[in-house]
């Protein structure tokens, strides 16, 4: 099953269609879904070190600083805020930007291993006649279990060994491989027709 939706956004057809990203500006499909992923934990990672940094620097800046800390929790974050302003606002930027992140990464990851749909699914599965009605929401026909869901996400590879299915449908969601695979079967039919003629006309 060949699942195209034409971005209203990108202006184009997207197998497996999952988003459109403004922050990547480009469509999220089966081509670089994983690399989204990728990008959404690298980018979780290097707010987290930012974070550690700021921390490390604020609370080395303030062993040199001469001021006394006061017991109300407020006047200690407005002396740590003050040590260094630029360092406390790029903090913050990524304490802010870590919460947006973790809160897609983790709807992202709900989506991919326990639900086995994309986001366009799931917000339209009510218009989707292949999906099932299943509680408050809809079951997706492409749901294999979590373990298989994952699998066949990254597409693992191990030792030439490939953890996938081949059937699933998305290995042959390329138009180039598509388009080849149907020419050579139309173009095998009318051979196999020809010889079951010739067989036919020689008796």
């Amino acid at each position: 099953m060949f699942v195209y939706i034409y971005c209203l956004y990108g202006y184009r057809c997207i197998a497996k269609f999952d988003h459109h990203c403004p922050w990547v500006s480009n469509c999220i499909g089966i081509s670089n879904h994983r690399h989204f992923i990728g990008y959404l934990i690298a980018l979780l990672v290097a707010c987290g070190f930012i974070v550690f940094g700021s921390i490390r620097y604020l609370n080395m800046a303030n062993q040199f600083n001469e001021q006394t800390f006061h017991y109300n929790i407020f006047y200690v974050i407005w002396e740590v805020l003050i040590l260094d302003s630029w360092v406390s606002w790029i903090m913050i930027n990524a304490i802010l930007h870590s919460i947006w992140v973790s809160m897609l990464l983790g709807c992202q990851t709900y989506q991919i291993v326990w639900l086995g749909m994309t986001t366009n699914e799931r917000i339209n599965a009510a218009r989707y006649e292949h999906f099932i009605p299943h509680g408050k929401g809809y079951k997706s026909p492409y749901n294999r279990g979590k373990c298989q869901n994952l699998l066949d996400f990254i597409q693992c590879h191990c030792l030439r060994f490939r953890f996938l299915n081949e059937k699933v449908w998305f290995n042959y969601c390329d138009f180039q491989v598509f388009t080849e695979i149907e020419l050579n079967f139309s173009a095998v039919k009318p051979e196999s027709h020809n010889k079951q003629t010739t067989k036919h006309t020689q008796h």
